[in-house]
Order: structure tokens, then sequence, then C-alpha cells
């Protein structure tokens, strides 16, 4: 019998949600993390270490659930004084017992117990943990052919040229590769069972919604990119590269501290009690 960490749940008086910017203007760094499931050992050989504990990934490297594949939306944890890098073992489903959606939390009390049959425990894991810095705002380039003048004028603003003015005397080709520019962002986004789920937003072209899929040859030439240059590059495994979320980041100054303490409490008991039997991925 395992209990499903109330560290995970969010409780009333904590941020809805974490201005990622906010924290990053104030120089403020903090450990994310991406589970991996299986035994590090066994997939030793993709990685290099490089010194002082980092380590980098072969480029064709293919884990499970950190490829090409995966990167737009990545689902990530946010490491912090309540979350340590073992709450992040457990994972919830993505609808309830009823098949009803888990929606994102926004500031209510949480009843655990409607979703006993939700929680799971993943086991054998490791973890692939960054440093927020490294991959929020993190600009880079990929190449791009366009059908036609339409799509192109759509992405203009994020075409990269060298002089402003050959974009302007240049007739549009169909043929040619054009460099444009994208961003990766950490996006805050909890969800009921677990208040530190994080996504990484991949904006291609920066000025974009954000990609929801790598269905197309040029998304992918994007993921590839993402992953060549920034996402399989400083990697910490099983440990912290930096301290963790502060409590002064994600609690509401607003909120009363004996009602937050309450409610603490009130998470932990319904964990202790609920006893949830946690299933195996």
């Amino acid at each position: 019998m395992k209990n499903y960490p109330a560290t995970l749940i969010p409780i009333p008086g904590w941020e809805r949600l974490l201005n990622i910017d906010k924290i990053r203007n104030s120089n403020i760094d903090f450990p994310i993390v991406r589970r991996i499931s299986g035994i590090f050992k066994q997939n030793r050989h993709f990685f290099i270490e490089v010194g002082q504990g980092v380590y980098h990934l072969l480029l064709d490297a293919n884990l499970p659930e950190y490829n090409l594949s995966s990167i737009a939306d990545l689902s990530m944890n946010i490491i912090s004084d309540e979350c340590s890098i073992e709450d992040s073992m457990y994972r919830h489903n993505i609808k309830d017992a009823k098949g009803n959606d888990i929606d994102n939390w926004n500031g209510e009390r949480v009843l655990l117990r409607k979703y006993k049959k939700c929680l799971h425990c993943v086991d054998p894991c490791y973890f692939i943990a960054l440093k927020a810095s490294n991959i929020h705002n993190q600009t880079f380039t990929y190449e791009r052919q366009y059908a036609d003048i339409k799509q192109y004028n759509k992405d203009k603003e994020s075409i990269d040229t060298k002089d402003p003015k050959e974009i302007i005397i240049k007739a549009f080709s169909s043929n040619d590769l054009y460099k444009v520019n994208g961003v990766l962002k950490l996006k805050h986004s909890p969800t009921k069972l677990n208040y530190w789920h994080t996504v990484l937003k991949t904006y291609a072209p920066k000025h974009s919604k954000g990609l929801k899929k790598i269905d197309s040859r040029w998304k992918q030439d994007v993921a590839q990119q993402i992953f060549e240059s920034i996402l399989r590059k400083n990697i910490w495994i099983n440990e912290l590269p930096c301290k963790c979320l502060s409590s002064n980041e994600y609690e509401n100054k607003e909120y009363c501290k004996i009602r937050r303490f309450i409610e603490r409490i009130f998470i932990k008991i319904q964990t202790f009690i609920l006893s949830a039997v946690l299933v195996d991925k």
C-alpha cells in the first residue's frame, strides 16, 4: 500500500498559476524534471558524462518519453520546497473513473477520493533534470520551405535574414529554404492531482500559438533542432542541478497562513485515509 504524495496535490493558498517569466526575470533558477520509465543503468549507453555530474544525450538517443515525437507540449515537473524528485514517480490519468477529463486546478480544494482509481506509481523510473534557465526562453532556428506565399506571409514576422532589405527585394520561391526563429517557454499548468505539472511549449515560429503535435516533415525538423541544440545538453540524472523553487514563489502572500496550514493538513489526512493502491504504469 502506498499513498499518492500529498505534496503533489494543490491547496488553496498557493498561486493559481506561476508566472515563470517573472520568476526568471528575478534571476531565480529552479529544477525541471522529466520522468523516464525504466532503469538508468540499462539506458546508460545513450548518455555521455561531461563532468561534475552533467550529461549529454547522444544525437541518436531515442528514450521512450524523451524523443522527437514527444517534444511538442512536453510534460515536466517543477521541483520545489514541497515536491521532491521522488514525488515525481507518481502520475495520474488524464480522465477520471467516469471518463471525464481531469481539469486544470483553479484554486479550489481537491477531494482526492474522487480520483482513487486514477493514481499510479511509475516504478522503475529515473529522472532527467534540467535547469529552468537552460530551456525557458531559449531560442532556436530551423529551416523550412513554404508551398505558397500565403503560408510564407503568415510566418514572415519570424523569418530570419541578415539584411532586412533582402527579404523585401527577393521574390518568394517555394524552392527556397527560409531560416525561421522559434522559442521554448515553460508554462505552468497545474492539475487537480499535480500542482507542479509544467508544459514545455514550442513556439515555431516564435510568434505562433505553439505546436501541438510533431505531425509533418518541417515540424520534425523543428523537433530535431530543439533536441540537438537544447534538450539533449546539460542534463542531470536523478540529481538536482540547482536549488528547489522556494515557497516564496508559489505561496499567495495575501492568503491567511493559518488557513493554508489547515488546507495542507486536510490533504495529508486525505492521502492517509485513502491509502490509494498505486498500480505500476
